[in-house]
């Protein structure tokens, strides 16, 4: 065992840690615990990522938008990638101006790959 999987608690039959996030897409699915609230777990094809408690309409945005992270994630990415390819045959003021727009998507970018 690895040990950084030492220093998680990894046990036996654990999904391993990657270097980059769990694939998309993720899924959302309702589970009513015994007490009779519910909580969303957040899924994606191979296991359970982890289970949000959902106490009002605020959680219940917040786990679709955590649900929705891959996706935009990889979207974001692409529309960098175009921007910059873009801006190659556009005027020096336009490029200037869409400078720090690029800017910021990659540093979300960076933030959430870490």
């Amino acid at each position: 065992m690895a040990e950084s999987d030492k220093r998680m608690g990894s046990t036996a039959g654990a999904v391993p840690l990657l270097a980059g996030h769990t694939p998309g897409p993720w899924e959302l699915e309702t589970i009513t615990c015994k007490s009779g609230r519910n909580k969303l777990a957040l899924r994606c094809a191979s296991h359970r990522i982890c289970d949000i408690n959902v106490f009002n309409e605020t959680d219940h945005a917040n786990a679709r938008l955590i649900a929705a992270a891959p996706e935009l994630l990889a979207e974001l990415k692409s529309m960098t990638l175009l921007f910059k390819i873009a801006l190659l045959s556009t005027t020096l003021e336009i490029a200037k101006q869409a400078r720090p727009l690029i800017d910021k998507a990659e540093a979300a970018i960076a933030k959430a790959e870490g």
